[in-house]
Parts: structure tokens; sequence; C-alpha cells
């Protein structure tokens, strides 16, 4: 009877062996299996802010080729006519239209000493026009470059001045 107690007594811890090795690859194959899906989603959210980005950057050039903020002279490639804009600047309506959370133009050559906010009063004397105003937090803004253009008299003669400026559109991370 001892012995085949003892036969029983080692199945019975084979089996208990057998089954903690089992328990034990379980725990290990899903522990490897979450690092892959903790991997996986990040990659995922990088290509996803990466995409997002870049669709920015190519808003900021369509809105620049808009009729909103294109010049009226269709020979200059992406043309932002800043009488438009500062006329915009005063319809708040619109700044639920582009579906952004910031949008702003900035003069960059010739370049000013200081930064100067562009309002009805002090325009052309100014270098930043901001239409939708971002606020600070949790905004990463992405600019493409532009050409800023108005009308000046010169003699009792209209021409066109031009300018570099960028176009910058601000939009909200989910970090």
């Amino acid at each position: 009877m001892d012995r085949k107690f003892l036969k029983i007594r080692n199945s019975q811890v084979k089996i208990q062996e057998m089954l903690f090795m089992l328990i034990g690859l379980t725990i290990f194959l899903a522990i490897v299996f979450l690092f892959f899906l903790s991997f996986s989603l990040s990659n995922i959210k990088e290509n996803f802010a990466e995409s997002s980005r870049q669709g920015s950057i190519m808003l900021a050039s369509r809105l620049a080729s808009s009729p909103e903020f294109e010049c009226a002279e269709n020979d200059i490639a992406l043309c932002v006519d800043t009488d438009k804009v500062i006329a915009l600047m005063n319809h708040k309506e619109y700044t639920r239209f582009w579906k952004v959370k910031g949008l702003k133009i900035e003069k960059i050559y010739p370049t000013m000493d200081k930064i100067l906010e562009c309002t009805n009063g002090n325009y052309p004397n100014c270098n930043v026009f901001t239409i939708i105003d971002g606020g600070t937090t949790n905004i990463i803004w992405d600019s493409s470059y532009v050409t800023l253009c108005r009308e000046e008299y010169k003699g009792g003669y209209p021409y066109s001045l031009c300018e570099l400026g960028k176009i910058s559109i601000g939009t909200e991370t989910s970090v």
C-alpha cells in the first residue's frame, strides 16, 4: 500500500509542478503581450500626432490660398492679403469656421524691434495678426511661410507691397 500511495503522491507532485509551470508560462506570455501592446499603442500615438501635425502644416498652406486670405493678384503663390486679414480680425464669428484652436500670422521680414499686435489703429506698423487666440495650454503651433502683401500708394498710384511672413495653426495636444 505504501508503494501505491507513493506513486499517487509522486503523480500529484508532478501534476502540481506542471500546473505551476503552465501558470508561470501564461503569466510570462501575458507580460510579453502587455509590453508588445504598450509599444504598439505608443507607436500609434506618435504616428497620429505626426500625421496631425502634417495636416496642420497643410491646413496652414491651404488657408493662405483660401478666399478669406488670398491676395487679389493670383500670380503670387501662398500670398496673404493683410488688408483682408485686418478686416477678418474684426469678425470673430470666423473662429469656429476653421476648427483650429489658434490662428495667427506673423511678419518675419522686414523685422521690427518688438512684437506689436495688429489692430485697426496701428496697422500696417505692426507684425502679428492674431485671428484666433490659442491661449497657452496644450497647444502645438505648426506654421508655413507665406507672402504678406498689402496695397500701398506712392505718388497717387497703387502698388503691392509684399513682405515675408508665416501663418501658424495651433492644434490641441491630446497628452
